[in-house]
Formats: C-alpha cells, structure tokens, sequence
C-alpha cells in the first residue's frame, strides 16, 4: 500500500500535464485549409470537450483499476511472507 501511495504524485503530476497539453492544444483556432473534417465538427459542435472528458475517465478508471490490483497483490505478499 505504501508503494501505492509513492507513486500517486507522479501519477497525478502525470495526468496534470496531459491535460494542460491537451487543454492547451485544444484552444488552437483550426485552420482554415484543413483536411480533418472529424476535427472541424468536433470543435464546431463543442464535442471535442466531450472526447477529452471521455478520455480523462478512462484513464481515470485504468488507474483505479491498477492501484486496486497493487493493494491485493501486497496483500497477498504479505500473507505469503508470514506464512513462512
């Protein structure tokens, strides 16, 4: 558990500069001789904030998910080093 809790503020640092660089990115005006027509409609219908959302929870969830499992594998550990 104590590793766990190690790691949070680079995890946390982590997701902090992905989403300003996403945040920064994102307030770029798209130019006018672009390609991307998914982009331009995402951006134009204000869905892009939505997909970004999306992505944060995901990730959100993954690391849940992952410090979760860590508590149960130490857990274990544990247990199998007094049971010696």
């Amino acid at each position: 558990m104590k590793k766990v809790f190690k790691f949070l503020p680079y995890i946390l640092s982590f997701l902090f500069l992905i989403s300003e660089v996403t945040f920064a990115h994102a307030q770029n005006e798209p130019s006018t001789n672009s390609d991307n027509t998914i982009d331009n409609v995402l951006r134009s219908n204000g869905m892009i904030y939505v997909v970004v959302g999306v992505i944060v929870i995901i990730l959100g969830g993954l690391i849940l998910y992952l410090t979760s499992i860590d508590k149960k594998v130490s857990k274990l550990e544990k247990e199998m080093h007094e049971n010696k």
